[in-house]
């Protein structure tokens, strides 16, 4: 138990690190070819792993290979979509802090589509995290508010397609190998972006003549090789043994660990507002991730 919950706490440690490497790679490259570079890198590197160890890579069933395409769809193309869109309009402390709001939004949307009644403490502690959300804003600093408020809906169109993407892979890593999902999920993930980044290969080309092309080359190889192919994997091992809601907790402490970050890298200002919003944004995700535990072993005890 210990292990896989080690597991969760470097993944989303990881996780928070990778939104410093994902908003200095805005600067240089179009959102799509990020994406696209970033999990076509960590695609073939998974496979070279698997192909090392002679494992196999095969996968059997059609339908688990559609499963495969969906979770891909909305955990690696949609989600780092609107993730790095985002980024052009907020900062990436922000971004990690709207993240940490996925357990609560997990329970709502759990309640709408198993048509079950919302808890009002679920619906009192959303409008209590928005609440801490607004407190880290710093209008002064992002530019103005609407570019703020389009950030935001980027983001959360981006935590909606996480919470997808983990529904779906929970099936797909009790059936199968944890790298194998992964390295599936990162070449459909490429494949689904190239369509769109197709148009910007060409910049490939002039950053290799720019003066910034360590700098970018090192967060490329981060977040493929580091975020994705490390931190998914670390994650995705702590579902396939803790289930979705237990590894959920620690996304929570994200916005700690991207604070602290962007403070030293990207030279973001901390204020006793920012402090108290982060607070109230990750006690209201620790409340429901809590409480939603209790209930699962309640009805387990029951059965």
């Amino acid at each position: 138990m210990l292990i896989w919950n080690l597991c969760a706490f470097m993944g989303t440690s990881i996780f928070a690190l990778n939104f410093i490497s994902m908003k200095i790679l805005t600067n240089f490259l179009p959102t799509m070819l990020i994406v696209f570079l970033r999990f076509g890198l960590a695609g073939i590197f998974l496979f070279l792993i698997l192909v090392s160890q002679k494992k196999g890579i095969g996968i059997n069933d059609s339908s688990d290979l559609l499963k495969l395409f969906i979770s891909a769809l909305f955990g690696m193309s949609l989600y780092y979509y609107f993730f790095t869109s985002s980024l052009q309009y907020i900062s990436a402390a922000l971004a990690s802090l709207i993240c940490s709001i996925i357990p609560i939004l997990t329970l709502l949307f759990d309640s709408v589509i198993n048509k079950t009644k919302t808890k009002r403490i679920t619906i009192f502690l959303f409008l209590l995290s928005i609440f801490g959300v607004y407190l880290v804003i710093d209008i002064n600093e992002i530019g103005n508010i609407f570019s703020t408020i389009k950030g935001f809906f980027l983001m959360l169109l981006g935590v909606i397609s996480w919470i997808t993407y983990t529904m779906k892979a929970e099936y797909l890593l009790e059936k199968y190998d944890s790298v194998l999902v992964l390295a599936y999920q990162c070449i459909f993930g490429s494949l689904i972006t190239s369509i769109f980044a197709f148009k910007d290969i060409y910049i490939l080309k002039n950053i290799i003549s720019s003066p910034n092309f360590i700098l970018i080359t090192a967060n490329i190889l981060f977040v493929s090789l580091i975020a994705t192919a490390a931190g998914y994997l670390l994650y995705n091992l702590s579902i396939k043994n803790l289930g979705v809601t237990m590894p959920s907790l620690y996304m929570n402490t994200m916005p700690i660990i991207t604070f602290i970050a962007s403070y030293f890298l990207l030279n973001s200002t901390i204020s006793y507002r920012k402090i108290l919003g982060i607070l109230i944004v990750i006690m209201s995700a620790m409340i429901v991730t809590f409480k939603e535990k209790k209930n699962v072993n309640l009805a387990k005890q029951s059965l």
